[in-house]
């Protein structure tokens, strides 16, 4: 009797172990099913996001002005909805992010992708389109910029460096630095973005043209050259030695005039310069002050430029603007104004009282003086005419910059 007792003692645990396996196994199969879902729904989620990456970047494909890209809105997708926002528009950058939403039961799944795309390749004429000041790519990424009180700058910079802002300056746009910036940040009426990165791919001076010349002026007989009192030039003098135009010089311009000197160029005080001419020099170029440059110029230096103070160079219409060339330095005096396009692969540097309209590409950028006015003038310079720059606009390519996922 007491055998067959604990039988059935036995029986009803193996029972009851049997039942709470069952019950443990099933609540385990249930919660990895309940797992599963969650992971499905929220992968599908993922990929609605993603393809509406690809939906935005199929609707900005052509547009040809992305500060006025495809109106944000909301879209059914593949049993969800995804839901496209933009942030930091301009023309050739721009920050959209797009979440995918999926609905089961009670339950919204959601995942976000936040990508930044910006054209490149597109030449000087489309940077110019954003930036007043371009200093980008060189792999500098040190020194600090230094930017003095009261400034106006009207338009986006892109600076390669650390940035330090003076008092009371403005800049009505974008601030993308490498490196930190520091100072009175409170005029930026855009972004403050440190740690940016750098285009890839910055705008170069292809020096083969102007080489080609001071190879042909080299081929001369060695002589210096002085231009006093009133002077007309026309087609190309080839100089194979300095130049000076002596005080009070006026050079005026019949047609289009190309002076090529294998040496110095000094310029000296109180000399004005005509319309149309194109001067190209294989050493420095110095100009004193009190100088006047006139429209649709265009002045290289194998060296660089040293440049006065009171210098006049344009003051123009559209295309009309004169452009300072060199793979050197470019250091400005004060109280200079200037309508055109500044090309220093190497430093620039800017004195007090700049009143400049256009664009400034540098490979660094030391200083920029006290009460100066930046304004940006995409169409101060015919940007593809403009010799040893490649790359046209209506050209760009498209590069995914940044891609993170956000939720």
């Amino acid at each position: 009797m007491m055998k067959k007792g604990f039988t059935l003692i036995g029986a009803i645990f193996i029972v009851l172990v049997m039942t709470l396996l069952a019950i443990t196994t099933s609540t385990f199969i249930s919660s990895d099913a309940v797992i599963a879902v969650k992971n499905y729904h929220s992968q599908d989620a993922f990929y609605i996001a993603s393809a509406g990456v690809e939906y935005y970047l199929k609707q900005l494909d052509g547009d040809a002005d992305w500060s006025t890209p495809p109106s944000q809105e909301t879209k059914s997708f593949s049993g969800g909805v995804l839901t496209i926002t933009t942030t930091n528009e301009q023309r050739n950058r721009i920050t959209f992010t797009v979440t995918g939403l999926v609905t089961s039961g009670a339950t919204t799944y959601r995942r976000g992708i936040r990508s930044t795309i910006q054209r490149m390749g597109g030449g000087l004429g489309s940077i110019a389109e954003d930036y007043v000041l371009y200093m980008g790519g060189t792999g500098s990424g040190t020194g600090e910029t230094n930017i003095g009180n009261n400034v106006t700058i009207n338009g986006s910079i892109l600076v390669d460096s650390d940035v330090d802002i003076g008092n009371n300056t403005t800049i009505s746009g974008d601030a993308q630095v490498s490196g930190d910036i520091t100072g009175d940040t409170t005029g930026i009426t855009g972004s403050a973005e440190s740690g940016s990165t750098m285009p890839e791919e910055p705008p170069s001076l292809e020096s083969t043209y102007y080489d080609n010349e001071l190879a042909t002026a080299a081929t001369y007989s060695p002589a210096d050259k002085e231009y006093a009192g009133g002077k007309t030039v026309s087609g190309t003098t080839y100089v194979n030695g300095n130049i000076v135009f002596k005080q009070n010089c006026t050079i005026n311009v019949t047609g289009t005039a190309t002076i090529v000197a294998t040496g110095t160029i000094l310029v000296r005080n109180n000399s004005t310069f005509g319309d149309y001419l194109h001067v190209i020099a294989g050493g420095l170029i110095t100009m004193e002050n009190n100088i006047s440059i006139g429209k649709y110029g265009v002045w290289y230096s194998s060296v660089g430029f040293d440049v006065g103070n009171n210098e006049i160079v344009g003051d123009v219409g559209v295309g009309e603007g004169t452009a300072f060339l060199t793979p050197g330095d470019i250091d400005f005096g004060n109280n200079c104004s200037f309508d055109g396009f500044l090309y220093a692969g190497g430093t620039l540097s800017l004195g007090n009282n700049t009143d400049f309209s256009g664009l400034i590409v540098a490979g660094y950028v030391e200083d920029i003086g006290e009460n100066s006015t930046f304004d940006l003038n995409p169409d101060v310079i015919d940007w593809d005419g403009l010799v040893g720059f490649e790359g046209t606009e209506g050209q760009e390519e498209t590069h995914l910059t940044d891609w993170d996922e956000v939720y």
